[in-house]
């Protein structure tokens, strides 16, 4: 009975040390709205465009459609990290953002469709072509390329659109920083082409 007891003791231990050391455990960033909206939307006149929104899913490229947060190695080269992913998907996090501001920030006389397709007179649309941590010497680098297009769902028409590229070195190595870094750097362009939009309207100065 002692030596099956000193086996199965042996037999265990064996397994234990098979799981090798301690486990990392995985950590989880998400994109939202700034708590403070200080620096980042602006106090501006206008008048509303006339009709309703609708807000389309941000299009990102493939290679950040994905929980996975990406690091810039090279200049055709990424890779991802292992033990820190989004909690949501950018393309999904972004358009909440996107609905956020509009609540909060009006620009259309009717406000903002469903998220199913309506009779919308415009559409918003969204594209993300970099999303990803760089390097730059030991820092850690917030990189957001993106373009904002609002188009006139009855002719097709490019209402107006924007293009922007954000390049932001943090204060540490510290992916917490790079998600603040880039929601705001995400309002701060969706404001810039809130404010545009209003300017060009016909009550705009």
């Amino acid at each position: 009975m002692n030596r099956l007891i000193m086996t199965l003791l042996l037999f265990s231990l064996l397994l234990s040390s098979c799981g090798g050391g301690k486990q990392v455990p995985s950590r989880f960033y998400i994109l939202e709205y700034p708590a403070l909206e200080d620096g980042f939307v602006q106090d501006r006149d206008g008048d509303l465009l006339p009709g309703l929104v609708q807000v389309e899913t941000p299009v990102l490229g493939q290679a950040y459609l994905t929980h996975q947060i990406a690091l810039r190695e090279g200049s055709h080269a990424i890779r991802y990290f292992s033990f820190n992913e989004w909690a949501v998907r950018p393309d999904q996090a972004l358009e909440e953002i996107l609905r956020q501001y509009l609540s909060k920030h009006p620009l259309f006389t009717e406000g903002l469709a469903g998220r199913s397709a309506g009779e919308a007179g415009y559409r918003l649309e969204t594209f993300v072509f970099r999303l990803e941590v760089g390097r730059e010497q030991n820092d850690f680098v917030a990189s957001l390329d993106m373009e904002l297009v609002l188009t006139d769902t009855a002719s097709g028409r490019v209402v107006a659109s924007r293009e922007a590229s954000h390049r932001e070195r943090l204060a540490q190595r510290d992916l917490n920083l790079f998600a603040r870094a880039v929601s705001e750097a995400f309002v701060l362009e969706l404001d810039r082409f809130a404010a545009q939009l209003l300017q060009e309207s016909p009550g705009g100065e």
